[in-house]
């Protein structure tokens, strides 16, 4: 029998990732009303992303190293393709603001990079990695705040490949 794209993404829900990978939650759950920092210094209210967009947030180790700007440019590439399905765009790590604003000029980043000081998005999304390492990883979030993929311990390419594909066959209104 075929895989569907739906199928697919079910194999990446907590309940098939192993113990060091477990998300907090779950596909389903609505994302906390957590406070992160963006790369500018704004502090932003994840639901406030949410209310008339869906999202997606890949999550790093660290800016400015190899894997990760292969997965943030490869996010860049893709930009319009989210867009056009109703999708913006985040990224996310442990990673300073100024780290972060330094990284998001470098390569002409068009979209925002966020900081989760405490950890608390990392962790409930299962990235966090210790105290201050992250497990790369892409979350995505329909609109209203829904979480409806949990994809951790991901390669860099596959991981804006995969993130495209669920979006243009899921769209946002």
């Amino acid at each position: 029998m075929a895989t569907t794209k739906r199928n697919r993404t079910a194999d990446l829900t907590p309940e098939n990732e192993s113990k060091k990978q477990r998300s907090a939650l779950a596909v389903g759950d609505v994302v906390p009303d957590v406070q992160v920092l963006r790369e500018d210094g704004e502090t932003v209210k994840v639901r406030d992303l949410v209310k008339n967009k869906g999202i997606v947030i890949f999550m790093y180790p660290r800016a400015n190293t190899g894997g990760c700007t292969k997965q943030a440019c490869g996010f860049k590439d893709k930009i319009e393709e989210f867009a056009a399905a109703g999708f913006d765009v985040y990224g996310m790590s442990f990673d300073k603001p100024k780290s972060q604003s330094n990284w998001k000029a470098k390569y002409s980043l068009p979209y925002h990079l966020l900081t989760d000081e405490g950890g608390e998005l990392l962790k409930a999304f299962g990235a966090a990695k210790g105290a201050k390492s992250v497990l790369r990883s892409h979350v995505i979030i329909a609109k209203g705040g829904k979480l409806l993929v949990v994809a951790n311990g991901i390669k860099p390419g596959d991981s804006f490949a995969q993130a495209s594909e669920f979006c243009a066959a899921n769209p946002q209104e």
